[in-house]
């Protein structure tokens, strides 16, 4: 019997199935800030199942523009690497196409607005928890429940449309102490920046409901405690910077990323949408049958800062930061704080 498995394990096989690669499509990822913010259009082709490359290829050597309603034309830069800039102004009446053409082919998109600027009502926070992987080990599946605080938005309509993206970051503030003996501890200040979501962030009115408002949007979850590791030395959590960027969208953004947020929570099931369902406002004028993926977006930002504290076993302190430091992604100090350091009771410079 022995001898038989071991006959059997010698002509074990691994197959390699041969798929058969499709065709790569052109992708336009492309949004436009009116009014400051940087302003891109990225262009790159997708790769075929068995391609071991992880980079997708760019195409570098495409004509875009912006058009006007009027034919007017603002040409853009290519900056490598696939990446087409625009540091030009929009006019805020005004509705632009983007015009591309690439490999023989002309590529255009829906005309689309330039945006009102966007705006927050009232932000506020609320207590709460959620579920997050208890091992590090994702496959065993095990969760805890993570104490911390939701910061909500509530906006109300202008009259126009009332969509948005935000991007977040936030920046944990801790310290730690370094002993010296007989001389005093340095206390070390520290910092480290974390991207909270994964999928896109995109509010808009309610489904179903009369009113345009957007009430109770959640923007990040912040937990009570973060732990970051020194090697032997306690690490003091002193609360969270939030930075926010609102974005105002058109309706046919919101609903782009809306059907991407659907597929990338996609888990395997059998009628998970495919990525070529989710085609954007782009098209082929110069061949209808030919497929395009990606999505033009003429958008207005506006930056907001909140600092968290947690105090007590339930407490916390809340408020608005007024004043807009540069704040590097991570670093550290010994025995000074940053100039952007948040703390509850601090002063900020005057504004004339």
């Amino acid at each position: 019997m022995l001898v038989l498995l071991l006959f059997m394990a010698g002509c074990e096989d691994i197959y390699q199935p041969d798929l058969e690669n499709g065709e790569d499509f052109l992708v336009v990822d492309a949004r436009i800030i009116a009014g400051g913010g940087e302003s891109q259009v990225m262009i790159y082709k997708t790769k075929g199942f068995n391609e071991v490359e992880r980079s997708y290829p760019p195409v570098t050597t495409a004509e875009v523009s912006l058009v006007d309603t009027h034919g007017g034309v603002l040409p853009l830069s290519h900056a490598g690497g696939g990446k087409y800039q625009f540091t030009g102004a929009l006019t805020a009446t005004e509705s632009y196409k983007l015009v591309v053409q690439a490999e023989g082919e002309r590529f255009e998109s829906d005309f689309q607005q330039v945006p009102a600027p966007p705006s927050l009502d009232t932000v506020y926070v609320v207590p709460g928890e959620i579920l997050v992987e208890g091992s590090k080990d994702e496959a065993t599946g095990e969760l805890r429940k993570e104490e911390g605080a939701w910061l909500y938005a509530d906006i109300s309509s202008k009259g126009e449309g009332n969509y948005y993206r935000f991007t977040s970051r936030k920046v944990c503030q801790y310290s730690w102490l370094i002993e010296r003996g007989m001389f005093p501890p340095i206390t070390m200040y520290a910092w480290l920046s974390l991207k909270p979501w994964e999928i896109f962030n995109v509010a808009g009115p309610a489904e179903y409901s009369s009113s345009t408002d957007i009430r109770r949007h959640p923007l990040v979850f912040l937990e009570r405690s973060y732990s970051v590791f020194v090697p032997d030395r306690p690490v003091f959590f002193l609360g969270w910077i939030y930075i926010c960027h609102q974005y105002a969208i058109s309706r046919d953004s919101y609903d782009f990323y809306k059907e991407l947020n659907s597929l990338l929570s996609a888990e395997g099931k059998l009628f998970d949408p495919l990525y070529t369902q989710v085609r954007g406002n782009l098209t082929c004028t110069s061949d209808r049958g030919k497929v395009i993926l990606g999505n033009f977006e003429i958008s207005r930002v506006r930056e907001y800062r909140f600092f968290v504290e947690y105090q007590g076993r339930e407490g916390y302190f809340f408020k608005k930061i007024p004043w807009f430091f540069t704040i590097p992604s991570e670093g550290s100090l010994a025995d000074e704080t940053p100039d952007w350091w948040e703390i509850p009771n601090r002063e900020y410079p005057k504004t004339e």
